[in-house]
């Protein structure tokens, strides 16, 4: 492909979006493989505003976002150098494995709401804007990563910029506020998490034919009602209807597990301990009471074992033995009892 600038080379083209291509390139100086992303230009900002916002990207430093190395302008277009994760975009791993067990949509749910919770507290407050499962990788170590930092942005320099509608979008995974271009908050990156997480669990892409998203229960009876509750809230239309924080949202995700039943060890697979754990209260409340009624009829039992065994006679509890001699004429005479 055509040499962009001096240092990189464009190998080939691994997604491509509303703002811009992401390559696969080659940074000859180092002889890394990195990922580079050439934003499209657009009427409504400036390259001066983008660099100015990629300055603002480049000042983020998480363990689940990849480090930038690099940005540049080379005939007329803005770049941005950034490691490059390998691994499988959450698209590609949940057609794969089809919809997630609750403990691990909610486990990657957890990572990239810490990626959030840090962004919306930095520089004034930022957002990612663009959450997706393209956008979502689990690497070759099981580590969730963010990729595609150029989506990052800075709420005040957002509102502040003119722009059409869907420009910060992706249907389907987008809060209506983006898709209509209107003023975004960090309850905008809530959305994205809810519609995240109801992909994982449901394995439906809304973005893809026929554009639904239905109730969880829907897809699956079983989804407890917590997890339920949550998704639906988070993806409520109205932003202020939505949890306040990404935290407020893990919190409602995490705190129920507290009061169910721990693994059994070697009950049977993993899938069934999942289902132990992920008991509605009403049957939490059943298991414990047949527990319980287990332990007394156990003590129960002890105790008459040992009720029976105190009422035994002396010689049956313990074992009695009589102790014979013989004398030179060869009789047997007896001569006490042994017990032990």
């Amino acid at each position: 492909m055509e040499e962009k600038a001096k240092n990189y080379v464009l190998l080939n083209e691994i997604a491509s979006g509303g703002q811009g291509t992401v390559y696969k390139g080659m940074d000859k100086t180092l002889g890394r493989v990195v990922a580079i992303k050439e934003f499209k230009k657009a009427a409504h900002i400036t390259t001066k505003e983008l660099m100015d916002s990629l300055t603002d990207i480049k000042s983020c430093f998480h363990p689940a976002l990849p480090l930038i190395f690099d940005i540049y302008i080379h005939r007329g277009s803005v770049y941005m150098v950034m490691e490059y994760i390998k691994g499988k975009t959450l698209l590609e791993y949940v057609e794969e494995e089809g919809s997630l067990t609750p403990l691990e949509a909610i486990r990657i749910t957890e990572r990239i709401g810490d990626l959030l919770s840090y962004l919306h507290s930095h520089n004034g407050g930022m957002i990612y804007s663009d959450l997706k499962p393209e956008n979502v990788i689990i690497d070759t170590e099981g580590n969730v990563r963010l990729i595609d930092t150029g989506s990052i942005v800075s709420i005040k320099r957002y509102n502040n910029t003119p722009k059409k509608p869907g420009f910060y979008a992706t249907f389907g995974f987008s809060s209506p506020e983006q898709s209509n271009a209107k003023a975004i908050s960090t309850r905008s990156d809530i959305y994205s998490l809810g519609a995240i997480l109801h992909f994982m669990l449901s394995g439906v892409n809304p973005a893809m034919p026929p554009y639904l998203r239905k109730n969880l229960k829907e897809y699956n009876k079983g989804f407890p009602n917590y997890i339920v509750k949550a998704v639906t809230r988070s993806l409520e239309h109205d932003p202020n209807k939505r949890f306040p924080t990404v935290e407020a949202m893990l919190s409602e995700l995490k705190n129920p597990r507290r009061n169910y039943i721990p693994i059994i060890p070697g009950f049977g697979s993993t899938y069934k301990q999942e289902k132990m754990i992920f008991v509605s209260s009403g049957k939490r409340l059943g298991a414990l009471i047949c527990l319980t009624l287990a332990l007394i009829a156990g003590i129960l039992a002890s105790s008459g074992a040992l009720t029976s065994k105190a009422n035994q006679s002396p010689y049956e509890k313990a074992g009695v033995y009589e102790l014979e001699v013989t004398d030179q004429s060869g009789n047997h005479l007896k001569v006490g009892k042994l017990t032990r």
